[in-house]
């Protein structure tokens, strides 16, 4: 059981990113703006759409003149939502400058590989690791080989990244050169180890948002949206490590982090908010923990 205490990213740490911030003009106090025109503003990152006909109304401050349409495109990787994604062809790259960082955890992908770098300015490239996200668990014979479609694996973490207070980390998702990538939720931070593992009878499904209905007539109405992930999982803690934990999610129960379960299950890292945790004090040296997680949409 492992935590990934996220770095909030801001226009301190956001070094460079190769995705432009051009989505639509910067809103202006001069120009007469027509309803449904798009606007956003570059010092906030965020867009908006004119719901009225009208000149000089800020959109932050005239709720009944704009409606919010969220981040702009380079900036939705760090909303703390999966389902809104950066989107870019080619690769989408980003250098951040945010402390000490020794874990790495990517959402809502898709792309062919992912690329991390962290350059430090004295000691120049002391990390270089290039993550495949092709996914060949499926293939199991000559025939999967050759007509089955290949699966990208929608999420990646990767840890054991050095601790430098002073060091940039350059993480580039690529894919194909006219390949559109797109990455949801981006975060960096440091990496806690409570425990090697989660318990046998860990459960990892979904909450679906989607509406299924029937008419009167016994047909199904279908309206497709989001999920999100579900995790409830028992594990093992030493005793001279209970408290620390109770005090880092405690600390976390109003932030979204990444925990991980299992590294050989990509379904139980979950990035979002844990719902329940409890510690039962039971042995001398450790104590059996569970925790149920609900991820972000």
């Amino acid at each position: 059981m492992k935590v990934i205490v996220p770095t909030p990213i801001s226009d301190a740490t956001l070094v460079s990113c190769t995705v432009p911030e051009t989505d639509h003009a910067e809103w202006s106090s001069a120009t007469a703006y027509t309803v449904g025109t798009k606007v956003m503003v570059a010092a906030t990152h965020q867009t908006y759409e004119a719901l009225t006909a009208h000149t000089n109304k800020p959109p932050a401050t005239s709720p009944i003149d704009w409606l919010p349409l969220g981040p702009t495109n380079r900036w939705r990787m760090f909303d703390d939502k999966v389902g809104t994604v950066t989107e870019a062809t080619g690769s989408v790259s980003v250098t951040l400058a945010s402390g000490i960082v020794t874990a790495v955890a990517l959402f809502g992908l898709n792309a062919r590989d992912v690329h991390v770098v962290m350059t430090d300015p004295t000691d120049g490239v002391v990390f270089d690791r290039t993550i495949d996200l092709q996914d060949y668990t499926s293939i199991s014979d000559w025939y999967a080989y050759f007509f089955e479609d290949i699966r990208r694996k929608p999420s990646m973490v990767l840890e054991g990244l050095p601790s430098y207070r002073t060091a940039q980390v350059t993480i580039t998702a690529s894919g194909g050169e006219a390949e559109t990538v797109s990455v949801g939720a981006l975060v960096v931070g440091r990496l806690r180890t409570y425990a090697d593992s989660i318990l046998a009878g860990a459960s990892a499904g979904i909450q679906d948002f989607s509406r299924k209905e029937r008419d009167t007539w016994g047909n199904f109405q279908v309206v497709e949206r989001t999920f999100a992930n579900l995790g409830r999982w028992r594990f093992v803690v030493s005793n001279n490590r209970i408290d620390a934990f109770r005090e880092q999610l405690a600390a976390l129960r109003a932030t979204p982090a990444v925990y991980i379960g299992s590294g050989k299950f990509t379904s139980t890292v979950i990035y979002g908010f844990y719902r329940d945790f409890s510690v039962v004090i039971e042995y001398p040296h450790h104590s059996e923990c569970s925790i149920e997680i609900e991820g972000l949409v």
